[in-house]
């Protein structure tokens, strides 16, 4: 049994150093196998921030896989945003950035939403090429033995029903009826910096979209920093979103995913 710390948006560049230092307590303290980040480190896409991100990571001394956010592009340099938005991204971190990860009973693979621009207003919002949903079904399909298949991203597929903001990924749809239909069990994601969990409407609704609130920025949107906790049994996935309340990370009521191969009957959960 695995146990995967689910981080994101800890925006290096506006982060509150109080919560960077008691994440890094709270994942030691853990035990966890193994971090999956969804995405904005940085703030603005800055070296010395993707400096300060990789650093810091490599200081937990944890397999790290790290999936890139819209924020992970130079936001002040529009030349390097419109030709090089992710130079900076693999340049510092791709070391420990991996596009399939393994683990004992499980294996992640990192799909990119982020955009350094787009034609519509919100560059923001994301959007999930075809050529690649397809690229990681196959992978999925053809990987041997069975273990608990995890895409990370950086934008939910769908929008939230907790959502602050708009979640508009283009493709998303169709990316996650993909996923479900090659037997993707988890789909992790982050931007909104609030935690969620929803069953997917497609396939045998044995797949979930579960999406890590804010780690550290100090933009948390009405809820506190966060970050969720994943434990991989063999007949569920356990969710916990642990919550910041004055000088750490607090266990919520944890949230239990059955899975495929569970014969438990089947019930909805969401938070």
């Amino acid at each position: 049994m695995s146990l995967l710390a689910h981080v994101s948006d800890i925006h290096f560049g506006a982060q509150d150093e109080a919560i960077v230092d008691g994440l890094a307590r709270a994942i030691g303290d853990l035990g966890v196998d193994a971090i999956i980040v969804t995405g904005d480190l940085t703030q603005s896409g800055k070296k010395r921030e993707f400096r300060q991100a990789a650093a810091y990571f490599a200081s937990l001394g944890l397999p790290t896989v790290f999936a890139p956010g819209n924020h992970d592009t130079p936001m002040l340099n529009l030349g390097a945003r419109l030709t090089r938005p992710f130079g900076r991204y693999h340049k510092f971190l791709a070391d420990g950035a991996a596009a399939l990860f393994e683990g004992d009973d499980y294996r992640v693979w990192t799909l990119n939403t982020a955009r350094g621009a787009q034609f519509r207003l919100n560059w923001a919002e994301g959007s999930a090429r075809r050529a690649h949903v397809e690229a990681i079904c196959a992978d999925v399909k053809r990987a041997s033995p069975p273990k608990a298949a995890i895409v990370a991203c950086h934008h939910p597929l769908l929008a939230p029903e907790s959502s602050p903001i708009s979640v508009r990924t283009r493709g998303g749809s169709d990316a996650e009826e993909k996923f479900a239909a090659a037997g993707v069990e988890l789909i992790l994601s982050g931007h909104t910096h609030v935690p969620t969990i929803a069953t997917s409407a497609h396939g045998d609704r044995r797949s979930y979209a579960v999406g890590a609130g804010t780690a550290a920025s100090v933009r948390t949107r009405g809820e506190p920093a966060s970050f969720n906790t994943i434990s991989i049994e063999r007949e569920a996935f356990v969710v916990n979103a642990l919550k910041w309340r004055d000088d750490g990370f607090v266990r919520q009521e944890p949230v239990r995913l059955l899975r495929r191969r569970s014969t438990e009957p089947f019930s909805n959960t969401r938070v």
